[in-house]
């Protein structure tokens, strides 16, 4: 999906971070946190069994399920999965939160005959409660799907941190339902799109409409306007 990027002047002035009454359902390992990965250093990468860097998700590379993945590096052109941490040469500086993000790189598949997607997934039981899904990404965005079941979820900027953008979507129609959840990157901007991403989490918070938001972007724009004039 192609995000509209000046929808985050709405920033934490309409919604904060306070506001979001975080909590996973029966999804596990949210924040990417449970990684069990070995000691190298920060200018090594190695392949790491997906279930040890990525409990409770399975990595894909376009149909391909991935049984290990990318750790202290970002792809360099393959369709993979990685994971990075603080320590990481050169991208530790963009890890989101906490020691660890991941990293879905769109690319050359795994038979080297095109291009293709990548994903991460997981299936489990979306909380009775949620009304929305939040998450922080960095890099290629635009180039990002969220799917439950398959169907579509739009995702839209709420505000910018420090090295990210906070996006939330509506999954209330999927509340008490048990189903796949996935992250994939497609090649629309790049052949090589890459996105980070850390910080999934559900809550009660509803999202506004759109054009409720860019309504909102417009009222901070004049009021900044004003402010300057004066």
């Amino acid at each position: 999906m192609k995000i509209v990027f000046n929808l985050f002047l709405v920033s934490s002035a309409v919604l904060s971070a306070g506001q979001l009454a975080l909590g996973q359902g029966t999804f596990q390992n949210l924040n990417f946190e449970s990684a069990n990965v070995p000691s190298i250093p920060s200018d090594h990468t190695t392949q790491v069994l997906t279930s040890d860097a990525l409990p409770g998700w399975t990595a894909y590379a376009g149909t391909n399920q991935l049984l290990q993945i990318w750790y202290n590096g970002i792809s360099a052109g393959s369709a993979s999965v990685g994971l990075i941490d603080r320590h990481t040469y050169i991208w530790g500086e963009d890890v989101i939160g906490g020691n660890f993000t991941v990293t879905i790189s769109a690319g050359i598949n795994p038979d080297r005959t095109g291009d293709s997607s990548a994903a991460i997934a997981q299936s489990s039981l979306v909380p009775v409660w949620a009304n929305s899904l939040w998450f922080n990404a960095s890099w290629t965005a635009g180039d990002l799907a969220i799917t439950f079941e398959g169907v579509h979820i739009g995702f839209y900027p709420q505000y910018v941190g420090p090295n990210y953008t906070t996006y939330a979507g509506d999954i209330s129609a999927f509340r008490g339902r048990l189903g796949e959840l996935r992250f994939t990157e497609e090649p629309i901007s790049s052949r090589f799109s890459t996105v980070l991403l850390d910080d999934i989490s559900f809550s009660v918070q509803s999202i506004p409409e759109p054009d409720m938001l860019r309504l909102f972007g417009l009222g901070a724009l004049l009021f900044g306007w004003r402010r300057l004039r004066r």
